[in-house]
């Protein structure tokens, strides 16, 4: 019962309370057998606590230890087998759809390659505004590659005769996303990032899950997982 509950808490609450910690751009296969080695030593915690009480002992170091030990000789081998096979597992999932993504654009852009969008042309440029007075970029639409949220500010990607440029705007992601609503490329693909689908060279996959390529690979822009469903109809629109 101890353990059910330590382990419920540190795996539901943690990610609520620390969810930089738990960041999927940042997961590894490391940081998951970190984490759940300190779940082992916590559980290991409150299991010595328990027994302390219920033989009516005080709390030594030794029996600590000791619970420690037998915790993590238990748990650490299966844990450490789950944890490589789920990284497997997630690696080969989402490098066979992203290849299977990418072929399918490709068929896409061949049979359209002679069209022309007049709403296309309509939309030349786009005005951005940042929080402080004066605080503007206009560009093509084109230009424009992704915006990322960064506390308070947004890092700006963007295309000028130089290359690929970035530059930092005070204001939020959800502002910049409300200015830019009426440009359908562009997609809010994760909490920290929007992105424009029509400067998405390709679509690459690894075990943290789906990572959009822009200007020729410099660019790579994660897509939260809940959204996997929603990129697949995009991707092919």
């Amino acid at each position: 019962a101890v353990t059910t509950a330590v382990s419920a808490c540190l795996l539901i609450l943690w990610p609520v309370f620390f969810p930089s910690v738990f960041d999927e751009r940042r997961w590894t296969v490391g940081k998951e057998l970190l984490f759940f080695s300190f779940l082992l030593a916590v559980v290991a915690f409150c299991n010595t606590l328990l027994s302390m009480f219920l033989d009516n002992r005080s709390f030594s170091i030794d029996a600590f230890l000791t619970m420690t030990g037998y915790t993590v000789l238990v748990g650490m081998v299966p844990i450490t087998i789950s944890v490589l096979l789920k990284q497997q597992r997630l690696l080969q999932r989402y490098a066979a759809e992203a290849k299977r993504l990418n072929e399918d654009k490709k068929q896409i852009v061949k049979e359209h390659v002679n069209e022309i969008s007049l709403d296309e042309k309509s939309r030349k440029y786009i005005l951005l505004r940042g929080d402080n007075r004066n605080e503007v970029l206009e560009m093509g639409i084109k230009a424009f590659f992704a915006a990322e949220a960064r506390d308070n500010y947004c890092n700006i990607y963007y295309e000028d005769a130089e290359g690929l440029q970035e530059i930092l705007f005070r204001t939020s992601l959800k502002k910049l996303e409300e200015q830019l609503k009426e440009i359908p490329e562009l997609w809010r693909c994760h909490k920290s990032f929007l992105v424009n689908l029509a400067k998405t060279e390709a679509v690459e996959g690894n075990a943290q899950g789906y990572r959009l390529q822009l200007y020729k690979g410099k660019l790579e822009v994660p897509v939260s997982r809940n959204l996997n469903e929603e990129l697949k109809e995009k991707w092919v629109a």
